[in-house]
């Protein structure tokens, strides 16, 4: 997650607002250095459930789920996708 959130604030220090347009219209070559990424969520479900029988891990995994959503959200303009 850490990665992620790293790679996202790198790409919109670059100034990379929809990386597939910036990329079509040739906006800047330094885009090319910024490849898609495709994050794969198997299961999340099954995942969440082992945790939650554990009170403090039950709070850590709610912010994890917090910053996947909020990858989810912005991650798609700068290249980073879910499945």
């Amino acid at each position: 997650m850490r990665l992620l959130e790293h790679e996202l604030g790198q790409r919109r220090e670059a100034g990379v607002t929809n990386l597939r347009q910036q990329r079509r219209a040739g906006a800047d070559p330094s885009f090319e250095r910024f490849p898609f990424i495709l994050v794969v969520l198997d299961n999340l479900a099954a995942f969440r459930e082992t945790f939650e029988e554990e009170e403090n891990l039950t709070r850590s995994m709610d912010s994890m789920l917090s910053d996947v959503a909020s990858l989810m959200r912005d991650g798609p303009a700068a290249g980073i996708h879910f499945v």
